[in-house]
């Protein structure tokens, strides 16, 4: 295949900045880096963090992009794993990324790679990006987490290509207390070129109160937010921290956060062992377990380097609402018939053996179906009345003229336009080995890396606040 700094050059050379899509039968190696599926010796090793870093030359090619406003998009075509090094590092650092097909015979892959293709080629784009983030006085801007490679001044970022679904974090600090009566000032300069070569800047201020009370703080807390910044952190900081220590840091700081709400905010008589969360905080625990958990941070024994690769950079650059979805999916029960269906816990004792559930989580659906699930609703949906004759593992649903049928394609078609990515349906039948794929996603039950439920992990938090209290 051709080098790819050779159409970069011819980038240069014409003055402007583009998209670069490659096309491969087979990834790309140069033998740094073993990227076969299975147990890997980074797991148990102190190599952990050396697994995460991009080689020198991928990072100066991308620095290279980000001066030309050129982002690179890889799509692979193999049937087979082949060692080599990960070839995710580039795209992702530029604002692209890596779309992988095990063939393009099936209706499915067919399908998945032509909507990858057209959103990649459709989605509205700004190259050679700067952001600059301002601050009153009292305040600085201590670190800036996503998909780039930071500079020396972490309140000035520069980015080869941003679209809609690209976020970063931002971190404030500061070392004396603040005006309240005057509060603070946050302002955010974002300049690009668009897709007609014309320089824009948006301007966007933001005026904050301060206050010096910390159920203030509490009051306007938001879950999912607080989840987002700490996934953008942690992700980033594997580069250079072991894996352990980020873990222990996320249940330090939300025992802390927790222990300070019972002590200080509190409004109603509490006996001593009775939890206490803040309302805004009651999902953060069950989300920051399950980030804690992730494939990421505690690899399982069938996991992959390049997966957690994959993860990790595309999860550093979702929006809130995305890594929300992420590490807390839904889980539809589809085979009830009210026409707006409500999301049930994602634990395995939501499961019913007359139920066909649909899981959908930021990269890909699972629609789960019980070993007695109405005859009928599987003729309607499947176009076969028999559970053990079901198709299951990657599919699209039969195109069928009723009720059932179009209402689950309905649904299946606005969870993918809302998603920044081409969602895969994935068909797993109650008692096969391809229900792993489910496990995953219930994430409230002991995950299959051995990860801690959500009870237990809530039991521990709840008792570590306790030993914390004076």
């Amino acid at each position: 295949s051709a080098s790819p700094s050779l159409p970069l050059t011819q980038f240069q050379v014409a003055g402007c900045p583009g998209k670069v899509l490659f096309f491969h039968t087979a990834p790309p190696s140069d033998g740094s880096l073993n990227c076969s599926s299975g147990s890997s010796g980074f797991f148990s090793s102190s190599k952990e963090k050396s697994l995460f870093q991009p080689p020198e030359h991928c990072v100066a090619l991308a620095q290279e992009c980000v001066a030309q406003g050129c982002s690179f998009h890889l799509f692979l075509f193999s049937q087979q794993a082949v060692g080599g090094a990960w070839p995710g590092h580039t795209p992702y650092l530029t604002g692209g990324g890596v779309y992988s097909y095990g063939c393009l015979q099936g209706q499915v892959d067919s399908e998945q790679f032509h909507s990858d293709l057209r959103r990649c080629v459709d989605t509205e784009t700004g190259y050679r990006v700067e952001m600059q983030v301002s601050v009153s006085k009292g305040l600085r801007v201590s670190g800036c987490f996503g998909a780039f490679t930071p500079g020396p001044d972490p309140a000035h970022i520069r980015l080869a290509t941003i679209d809609w679904h690209t976020a970063l974090a931002v971190q404030f600090t500061h070392h004396s207390p603040l005006d309240e009566e005057r509060g603070v000032v946050i302002q955010v300069a974002l300049s690009y070129t668009s897709s007609l070569g014309e320089r824009r800047t948006r301007v966007h201020s933001l005026s904050l109160r301060c206050s010096r009370h910390l159920v203030d703080t509490f009051r306007n807390c938001q879950a999912e937010t607080l989840l987002t910044f700490y996934c953008k952190r942690v992700y980033c900081a594997v580069l250079t921290r072991p894996l352990q220590d980020l873990r222990d840091e996320l249940l330090t700081e939300l025992t802390a956060m927790l222990t300070c709400y019972r002590q200080h905010c509190s409004t109603t008589a509490l006996t001593h062992g009775q939890l206490v969360l803040p309302q805004g905080l009651k999902s953060l625990p069950v989300m920051l377990n399950s980030l804690r958990r992730s494939e990421v941070l505690l690899p399982g024994l069938r996991g992959s380097v390049p997966l957690r690769l994959q993860l990790r950079s595309q999860l550093v650059t979702m929006d809130t609402a995305s890594t929300a979805a992420h590490f807390y999916p839904q889980l539809l029960p589809l085979h009830q018939c009210e026409e707006a269906v409500c999301a049930v816990r994602c634990s395995r004792l939501s499961l019913e053996e007359e139920g066909v559930y649909l899981a959908h989580d930021a990269l890909g659906l699972v629609l789960w179906v019980g070993h007695h699930a109405p005859p009928s609703f599987l003729s309607c949906l499947f176009n076969t009345p028999s559970f053990p004759v079901l198709p299951s593992g990657e599919c699209c649903l039969p195109v069928l003229d009723n009720a059932v049928s179009q209402r689950v394609r309905g649904l299946i078609d606005t969870l993918r336009r809302r998603s920044a990515h081409s969602l895969r349906l994935q068909v797993v039948k109650q008692g096969q080995g391809s229900e792993e794929a489910l496990q995953r996603l219930l994430v409230e039950d002991k995950s299959p890396n051995g990860g801690a439920s959500y009870p237990d992990f809530l039991y521990h938090v709840h008792v570590s606040s306790l030993k914390l209290l004076p």
